[in-house]
């Protein structure tokens, strides 16, 4: 046992600082990079076992004096100076974030091959009465490990964090394993972003690149400038006068141009904090890690106009204290110098934004406009072919009409004035009206003068088919078509056209 009595009242205040799970576990994971970690992986409990949340990385290690050190519910002094990549500030995440969650925190580190196991364990303190550190052994570390964790415990170097008695998460999550899935589904987004770009570095981030799964599953890839799409628009980085803090604005393509990698890089979702509208403003990066995002720190007010506008701001781990950083690394607040910068910067990145958008709705509305010109158009079409078939079809049906009053309801003498009344009355007439009737709508265009051959062929069928075919089956022989009747049609047919485009053009002509 290690002697780390504390103030009584220090414990729920700890307990009581307002960590999330998503808050407390990102705490955990910045102890793990400023560790050197490159592989963090996130375990928690399945069926049958008895609930844990448990954070292993392959990061340095511990000796035993530092491990204490780590789990001394004291802080340090958060305006010493650390390396320029250390996440923590104030020396309580361990504790803080740990204990925010659980009633037992399990610290095993393993360094040059040798593993040291301290915990706090809340019920034993209640207990016992005594604020000891309770030192465990190997074989005690490997009882208390779940399976899954010890099978990731690190050989050589390394650190596991283990949570047991859950009691605040059962509260806020749910007690049910399927409420802790989706609790940890979340936390699996929140890492993504967070830590974007530790898994993914940009280009020009001086870091390297680490992974973090969540049972064995990689947490998305996110990125919510989208660096990567060439219609992204990217200013030209701007260093803070008089500080190490430096902005970048990016104008995101316009919405409908985004596909569904895009918006799963966003994490765009319909509900609130997931749209557009709502992740527009500064994204704030303490040594590239993601502290908040989403505002525009009153600078701005948050609008349709610049919801495609959005602005990474990096600054140093010496600027927290200017920066008010909370103790969870969940909220900061620009000093009045920085946001004047920040202002200027800002009131020039929100053009492009609005101008993308204005280009976009015009384009939208050019598009509605051609759309519907197009719709009315096809509907004018459609009428316009509809027309064409009806006259066509009316045109065939008074020859077909014709044809079978001859051969089915005259006869003798009858039949031969019908033929001669189809024949120079009835069929002429008919040309020349739907002739006429083309003409005027100018149906197919150029290509209607080609109906002349038509109407001459089918007046050369009729004079067959009729008179000439009666003779031809009166006296037993076999006559050919007279094909000067084709010219006859055609002639008859060409009138009517004629008069039909002057009337198209005489009316056209009065229109102007």
């Amino acid at each position: 046992m290690v002697d780390c009595t504390p103030d009584p009242n220090l414990l729920e205040s700890m307990r009581s600082v307002g960590y999330s799970l998503n808050t407390a576990v990102a705490d955990i994971i910045d102890n793990s990079i400023a560790a050197h970690a490159k592989t963090i992986s996130i375990r928690y409990f399945d069926h049958g076992e008895d609930p844990y949340v448990a954070i292993i990385d392959d990061g340095d290690g511990m000796d035993y004096e530092t491990a204490v050190n780590a789990m001394k519910l004291a802080g340090t002094n958060p305006n010493a100076k650390r390396n320029a990549n250390d996440l923590g500030r104030f020396g309580l995440g361990l504790k803080t974030a740990s204990l925010s969650q659980a009633r037992s925190v399990m610290l095993s580190t393993v360094q040059h091959g040798r593993q040291n196991t301290l915990r706090w364990d809340l019920d034993h303190v209640a207990r016992t009465r005594e604020w000891d550190l309770e030192t465990l052994d190997e074989e005690q570390t490997n009882l208390e490990l779940p399976r899954k964790v010890r099978d990731l415990m690190p050989s050589t170097h390394g650190t596991c964090v283990l949570w047991r008695n859950l009691d605040r998460l059962g509260n806020v999550a749910g007690d049910s394993l399927q409420d802790i899935d989706q609790a940890m589904l979340e936390l699996s987004g929140y890492l993504g972003l967070v830590f974007h770009r530790f898994l993914h570095p940009y280009p020009e981030d001086e870091i390297e690149r680490i992974s973090i799964t969540v049972n064995d599953e990689p947490v998305p890839e996110r990125d919510p400038f989208l660096v990567n799409n060439l219609a992204t628009q990217r200013q030209r980085m701007q260093r803070i006068p008089g500080t190490d803090a430096t902005l970048c604005g990016y104008t995101l393509p316009y919405q409908n141009k985004l596909t569904m990698e895009d918006r799963g890089l966003l994490d765009l979702k319909q509900e609130k904090g997931h749209t557009l509208f709502d992740t527009q403003g500064f994204y704030i990066y303490r040594a590239y890690r993601l502290i908040t995002w989403g505002s525009w720190f009153r600078l701005l007010t948050r609008k349709e106009a610049t919801k495609l506008s959005r602005v990474q701001v990096d600054i140093p781990n010496n600027m927290d204290d200017e920066w008010t950083l909370d103790i969870k690394k969940s909220q900061a607040t620009p000093p009045k110098t920085i946001r004047d910068a920040m202002k200027r910067y800002v009131e020039k990145l929100a053009a492009p934004s609005r101008r993308t958008q204005q280009f976009r709705e015009g384009e939208q509305k050019m598009k509605s406009y051609y759309d519907y010109l197009e719709e009315n158009t096809n509907v004018v079409k459609s009428n316009a072919n509809r027309n064409k078939i009806i006259t066509i079809l009316s045109y065939l049906l008074i020859w077909a009409f014709a044809m079978i009053v001859f051969w089915f309801f005259a006869s003798g003498s009858d039949a031969m004035g019908y033929s001669l009344m189809f024949l120079w009355f009835i069929l002429p007439i008919s040309t020349f009206i739907v002739s006429i009737v083309i003409g005027k709508n100018n149906f197919w265009g150029k290509g209607k003068w080609a109906f002349t051959l038509f109407f001459g062929v089918m007046y050369m069928l009729a004079e067959y088919g009729t008179f000439k075919m009666a003779n031809n089956i009166a006296f037993n022989k076999l006559n050919a078509p007279d094909l000067g009747m084709i010219v006859a049609g055609a002639i008859i047919s060409a009138i009517g056209m004629l008069v039909g485009s002057l009337w198209n053009k005489k009316r056209h002509n009065q229109k102007k």
